[in-house]
Formats: structure tokens, sequence, C-alpha cells
């Protein structure tokens, strides 16, 4: 079950090829999640179930860099994952 996506864009009139190394930072101690990567979009999946109640503070960190890999960005997302009493 994929749970958030985050992808890395850049504008049409750059022309500068790059690319993107996703991580997940702290939130992932039970390991509950993994990550998916692709070119320049990556996504956090539970890979097996949790028995709630639970919460998760999952930090994503997506890091740009051009062809010679000098940095050109990095962004975090955080996931706040709510989880009911149920199990999934």
């Amino acid at each position: 079950m994929v749970l958030s996506r985050i992808q890395a864009v850049t504008p049409i009139n750059n022309a500068r090829k790059f690319t993107v190394r996703f991580d997940m930072m702290c939130g992932n101690d039970d390991h509950y999640f993994d990550f998916i990567q692709g070119r320049k979009i990556g996504a956090l999946r539970l890979i097996r179930p949790v028995i709630g109640p639970r919460t998760f503070q999952v930090k994503l960190q997506m890091v740009v860099l051009d062809s010679k890999r000098y940095l050109l960005a990095v962004h975090w997302a955080f996931v706040h994952i709510d989880v009911s009493p149920q199990s999934y």
C-alpha cells in the first residue's frame, strides 16, 4: 500500500539534467515502511500489517543533484500516520 509520494520536477525552460535520491531519515524504527524510488519520484509504502492504535511520524528527505553530482536542493517531507484500533 503506497501511503505518500514525492516528486522532483524542473521548470520547462531549465534543460539541466538531474538525479534524485530519497532517504527515510526517521520514524521507521519498527520497519513497517520502505521507500520505492523511481527516476524522479519516490513512494512511501507500508510493507507489513500494523496493529492499532498507533501513530507514526516519518521524515523523508529528497536530495537533488545535477549531472556532475553537485547539490541543487534538499527537501524534507514530514508524513504523519494515524492507525485506528483495527489491523490493516
